[in-house]
This record gives C-alpha cells, structure tokens and sequence, in this order.
C-alpha cells in the first residue's frame, strides 16, 4: 500500500515533467511512454523509497474528440 500512495500523485504525467522526470525519446511516437528521474535512480542505490520512484511508465491514450 505504501508505494500506491507513493505514486498517486503521478497519475499525471504534467507532475512526473514538472518534478523533473525525462521522457525516454520523446520525439518517437510509442505505445507507453517511459519517464526516469535519475537522480532517483542513483539514490535507489543506497536507500528504497516509495514516494520518489526511479521510473514511471505512462500508457498513450487516444485523443479526446469534441462533439
């Protein structure tokens, strides 16, 4: 349960950008899209912590249509 709270707050994508996570090739159209924070990830070496994962993944969902 700690880590689903830990990373509630990144069900969108804008709050995984805006805390400093890189998209893996942004430029390349995907089906999910991977997000890593690398300082995380060097931190993940000495210590686990739920609220600050290394890597986030993000499906693409279609476009919403106006009617």
């Amino acid at each position: 349960m700690q880590l689903r709270g830990g990373i509630e707050k990144y069900k969108d994508y804008h709050v995984a950008l805006n805390e400093g996570y890189k998209i893996f090739l942004p430029n390349l159209r995907q089906p999910e899209y991977h997000f890593t924070k690398y300082v995380n990830g060097f931190l993940e070496a000495f210590t686990f912590e739920s609220g600050a994962p290394t890597s986030l993944l993000y499906r693409r969902l279609p476009m919403a249509t106006s009617s």
